[in-house]
C-alpha cells in the first residue's frame, strides 16, 4: 500500500509543470556610475545593486518604490513585479542615475477578432496608492490610454485586424508622478 501511494505521488509530480524561476540582475556600482547604467527584467525578476566604489552610494527609484544606502561591499536587491521604466539615482551624487525596464506581457502573441487578448500589468495589483496607466496602438499611429486600472492584467477584444502595441506605466494615485511606460508588446489579429 505504501508502495502504491509513493508511486502515485511520483507519478504527479512528474506531470506537474515547471515553475519558472525568477531571475536576479546585478548591478554595480561604483564611485561615478551603475553599471549596467540600464537594465532589462522580467515582471517577477529582482535587481541586486553591490556599491564596488570607495564611497557611500544609494540607489532611489525616482518614483519612491525604494531608497537604499550602501557602504563599500554592501548589497540591496528589490523585486520588479510591475511594468514599467523605473529611474533611479544616488542621492549623493545627482550623475548617477540608471533604469531598469520591465515589459508588459500579452497572451497570446496572435489571434483573430474572436480572441480575447490578456495584458499582464504585474505579478500582482498595483501597489497600495498606485495605479497601472495602460495604452495600446494599432500599427505605428498615435499611443493613446487604454485602460487605468490597479488590477494585474487587463483583456483587449480587437474589432479588426491588425498589429496592435500595449505598454503600461505605474502612476502614483496621489500627485500623479509615475514610471516611464513599460517596452512595448505586440500582438497580430488576422
Amino acid at each position: 500500500m505504501l508502495r502504491r501511494v509513493a508511486l502515485a505521488v511520483a507519478a504527479a509530480l512528474v506531470l506537474l509543470p515547471a515553475s519558472a524561476t525568477a531571475a536576479t540582475t546585478d548591478v554595480s556600482i561604483g564611485d561615478d556610475f551603475f553599471d549596467p547604467a540600464a537594465t532589462k527584467v522580467a515582471q517577477g525578476d529582482t535587481v541586486r545593486w553591490t556599491n564596488h566604489g570607495g564611497s557611500m552610494h544609494t540607489t532611489t527609484g525616482k518614483v519612491g518604490l525604494w531608497d537604499a544606502t550602501l557602504d563599500e561591499g554592501q548589497s540591496f536587491a528589490r523585486l520588479f513585479p510591475q511594468a514599467g521604466s523605473f529611474g533611479y539615482l544616488c542621492r549623493f551624487h545627482d550623475e548617477m542615475t540608471g533604469t531598469v525596464r520591465v515589459p508588459v506581457k500579452v497572451s497570446p502573441a496572435s489571434g483573430s477578432t474572436t480572441t480575447v487578448f490578456t495584458v499582464t500589468l504585474g505579478t500582482s495589483s498595483a501597489p497600495s496608492g498606485f495605479q497601472y496607466v495602460v495604452q495600446k496602438r494599432k500599427g505605428t499611429g498615435a499611443w493613446s490610454t487604454y485602460r487605468i486600472t490597479t488590477a494585474s492584467s487587463v483583456t483587449f477584444d480587437p474589432a479588426t485586424n491588425g498589429t496592435y502595441s500595449f505598454r503600461s506605466k505605474l502612476q502614483r494615485i496621489s500627485d500623479g508622478a509615475s514610471s516611464g511606460y513599460s517596452p512595448a508588446k505586440k500582438v497580430v489579429v488576422g
